[in-house]
């Protein structure tokens, strides 16, 4: 761009647009003749004028800025004298007088000038090409209106409307078709070629006299800019169905006074509808925007910016309540082809908001906030005792209480802790969102306690205790519910298995239930001892826990209101509450193991045998619950076992007193602490097998035992008697008790005596049996009882060491008949024959046989009777076989 000017001879001058005023850099000094009219050849690459008083000659200035003067110029009068100049893209040179009725086209190459008439006549100072339109610009002298001039035609026409009376004596275009102007009173103008209006995008100074401009209308006229643009909701998440607000402000950072046109452009984010897409703008003093009113869609916006102005764009954005992914937000200006941004990093601004992250149910975290000037969330780290606490985020305000983790959409919730009837939502960076007022929930709300349930119902009290409110969070609405009797708590939770909250009382600590259907409360138990659960947590099994405001971690039940305090946990300060998922277990890892010992590997039948059997918590979490069983061995019945239970201090146990029969308790163990069982079995003395005790503990829910290998403890005692009984059987065979049995091992071993009974209590030795005294290998014995009496008959063993020590065997019967009293009647028969003095029970079989020695009739049933009336008369024998192996013959004769 150059601007010449002088009065005792002209300068060419470089315009430096570099910086704000514009600078001059003079090409060569001074030269004469002094011209104007100056325009650029894009076709040779010289400036050519003509001189500034009346001639017809044609200069050329060179890029040293020497002046040729190429002689005459055809068809131009001698006495002209050329106030304005310009050469158009084609390389046509125009050139005009003050008269303003006549322009006149010049070939600089042939220098002849062809006579352009002006209608109506204008009077400009200097004139400059349009290439986008084809015509030449100037400003009127005195009234400084834009005009444009037609060169094929001389038409001349006014764009817009007088304004202040600005004379511009250098005028120069570019190949964007904008045009520019250094007036005479100073300043750096750029024009709008529609409107006529200009506007000061620079300072310039007045050369003096004969000032002229020209610049390469096939070139672009780059002014340098700083234009920024920012954009921001003020947040990096957002929530699927609600809304966002953005602020997108484009700003002129300079160095030139005015930037037009300007481009500012807002696609709407991927997976955003237009339509849920409103923005208006504002601009601020001097600057201007094409936006009015609300708009929807797109900003695509020409702006006009001075130096230090701006348009701030106000634009919300209605998120679908199924978005997914990342909402990406890119504003973007760009400045007008004459303009180079110094710093093209501002002109697009990026807002990312990511969905917010929610918690997962599956992790079963343990939240634990508090804090006294603001809240902080903390994940609870529960595989070691004591608790430690890993903060989510920073430490935040509003100070919140009454959180609840919400197993539907994974964020906690909570309430300030001072007056507000607003629900704040938490994610999973701890960062806050006020979600806006409850409906029907009061504004003087101070919230002290909170829930959710496994419906994602979120449950709310404050300290008055009268009233509980359960909160829809999607609709934002609350439901009184009154609660009878009221009751002050610290916090509630909730019991999936139950269907009720539970808190503690404040003051006196007992756990109460409250029905969230009916508000009605119940007193659980009477625990006394006052401590204050600020923080409570239920689980996925309808277990419940607690951090007490006195430190420690505690399991409650449920059913009788105990608590046990299962691990160190520290307060933290104020404001304290605690959340867990109540879908979700949670699981505590520790050891139990138990013990079980009488101190020896043998039992003596007939004697005592005492065990001593230890539960232990090895840590590091205290049980609740833990189930410890003790079945009663073989052999011994629920009158031979009685036992005691002492627990450690911490701990406790169902068992009072002296119980009886196998072992079935509940004990709940502090880390570190134990139950001990003292058991007293009396030994049976006739009790030969292996006297084997197996007692389990088993963890409760919410525990899991690192090591169950000794979860089980067994011990075997073996009888301490010398002989190992295989078999002990007893049949009868023809009115005698064989007796039969067998050892596998006999060690120092003496006799066995054979013991009989008609009742199983009183017993008689019948008989003495010497044993092998020493072997390894199976000895049989045998015994003939003689003797038996009719009907059952009972027998057992006494097994006799060397040193008088003895054992019996199980107890064996048979039964015997009487065959003194065994007959059949009537003798003669002619019908029916009837059996005596033999049970129906021992019968075998009957078989008959005729004289001739033939069987005419045999049963295998157990008949007392045999219908003979088809035999024919004659003499018969009757077999009769007993189930024992006895056979009884009796005769009858048949006669009819």
């Amino acid at each position: 761009m150059f601007y010449s000017g002088g009065v005792s001879g002209s300068t060419l001058n470089v315009v430096n647009s570099a910086a704000n005023p514009l600078s001059y850099s003079p090409v060569g000094p001074a030269a004469t003749p002094i011209y104007n009219g100056i325009g650029f050849n894009p076709v040779d690459n010289f400036i050519y004028g003509m001189p500034a008083a009346a001639s017809n000659h044609l200069l050329r200035i060179d890029a040293t800025g020497a002046i040729a003067d190429l002689g005459a110029i055809a068809g131009v009068p001698s006495t002209f004298v050329c106030t304005a100049g310009e050469i158009d893209d084609q390389g046509n040179y125009y050139v005009m007088q003050n008269t303003g009725d006549q322009m006149y086209k010049i070939d600089v190459n042939t220098r002849t000038a062809t006579a352009i008439t002006l209608s109506p006549t204008v009077a400009v100072s200097d004139i400059t090409f349009g290439t986008g339109s084809g015509l030449l610009y100037g400003t009127k002298n005195g009234s400084g209106e834009l005009v444009s001039i037609d060169p094929a035609t001389g038409a001349v026409a006014t764009i817009g409307s007088a304004t202040a009376g600005v004379t511009f004596g250098a005028m120069m275009g570019s190949n964007t078709g904008d045009i520019f102007g250094i007036s005479n009173s100073g300043g750096f103008y750029k024009f709008d070629i529609s409107s006529g209006i200009r506007l000061k995008i620079a300072d310039a100074s007045f050369l003096g006299a004969n000032v002229d401009g020209a610049h390469c209308v096939s070139a672009t006229l780059q002014l340098p800019v700083d234009l920024s643009i920012t954009k921001t909701d003020g947040t990096n998440r957002y929530t699927p169905g609600s809304t966002t607000v953005y602020t997108i402000v484009v700003t002129n950072h300079g160095p030139f006074d005015i930037v037009t046109d300007a481009s500012v452009t807002d696609a709407v984010p991927m997976g955003i509808p237009a339509g849920n897409v409103s923005y208006t703008a504002v601009a601020s003093l001097g600057s201007t925007t094409a936006v009015v009113g609300t708009q929807f869609g797109a900003i695509n916006d020409l702006v006009t910016l001075p130096v230090d102005g701006s348009v701030t764009y106000t634009v919300t954005i209605t998120i679908p309540p199924g978005f997914m992914g990342s909402l990406v937000n890119t504003a973007t200006i760009t400045p007008p082809s004459n303009y180079s941004d110094m710093d093209a990093s501002n002109n697009s601004a990026t807002d990312t908001d990511t969905n917010p992250i929610p918690f997962r149910c599956s992790d079963s975290q343990i939240f634990y906030s508090g804090g006294a000037a603001n809240s902080t969330l903390n994940n609870v780290n529960y595989s070691a005792n004591p608790l430690i606490y890993s903060p989510i985020g920073s430490p935040t305000t509003p100070i919140y209480n009454g959180i609840g983790f919400n197993p539907t959409d994974g964020f906690i919730y909570g309430m300030p802790a001072a007056a507000s009837d607003h629900i704040l939502r938490i994610d999973g960076i701890g960062s806050i969102t006020d979600l806006g007022p409850v409906a029907n929930l009061p504004s003087s709300f101070v919230c002290t306690a909170g829930e959710i349930d496994d419906q994602g119902n979120y449950y709310v009290m404050q300290n008055s205790g009268g009233v509980i409110y359960k909160i829809d969070i999607p609709t934002m609405t609350a439901s009184p519910i009154t609660i009878s009797p009221a009751v002050a708590v610290s916090d509630i939770t909730y019991s999936v298995t139950t269907g009720l909250l539970y808190g503690t009382i404040n003051g006196s600590g007992e756990l109460v239930s409250i029905d969230p259907a009916t508000g009605t409360v119940v007193t659980i138990g009477s625990e006394t001892a006052g401590l204050t659960f600020g923080a409570m947590m239920g689980t996925g099994s309808g277990d419940i826990y607690g951090i007490s405001n006195s430190g420690g971690f505690y399991r409650f039940n449920i059913i009788t209101g105990a608590r046990v305090k299962i691990a160190e946990a520290t307060f933290l300060d104020a404001n304290v509450d605690g959340a867990h998922c109540v879908t979700a277990e949670l699981e505590f890892p520790t050891d139990i193991s138990v013990t079980k010992t009488d101190g020896s590997t043998l039992y003596t039948p007939g004697t005592n045998t005492v065990y001593t059997i230890v539960v232990t918590n090895n840590g590091p979490f205290g049980v609740m619950d833990a189930i410890v069983s003790d079945p009663l061995p073989a052999g011994i019945s629920s009158g031979d076992v009685t036992y005691t239970a002492i627990a450690s201090t911490g701990s406790t146990t169902a068992v009072a007193g002296t119980q009886s029969g196998a072992i079935n308790d509940i004990v709940s163990i502090q880390p570190n602490g134990s139950v001990t069982y003292t058991v007293t079995i009396s030994v049976p003395a006739t009790l030969i097998e292996n006297l084997v005790n197996v007692v389990t503990v088993t963890p409760p829910a919410g525990t899991t035992d690192t090591d169950p290998g000794n979860n089980t403890a067994t011990d075997t005692d073996v009888n301490s008697l010398p002989v190992k009984l295989i078999n002990f059987d007893a049949q009868a065979e023809a009115g005698v008790s064989l007796l039969s049995w067998a050892t596998s091992e006999e060690v120092n071993s003496s006799y066995f005596a054979v013991e009989h009974s008609r009742d199983a209590k009183s017993w008689t030795i019948v008989g003495f049996v010497e044993s092998s005294g020493e072997s390894v290998t199976r000895q049989d014995y045998q015994y003939r009882h003689i003797t038996p009496s009719p009907g059952i008959n009972y027998y057992r063993l006494k097994m006799v060491d060397a040193d008088d020590t003895y054992a019996y065997s199980v107890i064996r019967s048979i039964q015997q008949v009487d065959t003194s009293s065994a007959g059949v009647y009537p003798n003669p028969v002619s019908v029916q024959l009837f059996l005596k003095g033999i049970e129906k029970e021992s019968l075998s079989s009957l078989t008959i046989y005729n004289g001739a020695g033939i069987k005419v009739f045999t049963s295998l049933s157990n008949l007392q009777s045999v219908n003979v009336s088809n035999l024919p008369d004659g003499l018969y024998i009757l077999v009769v076989k007993t189930k024992e192996g006895t056979q009884h013959t009796h005769t009858f004769v048949v006669r009819k």
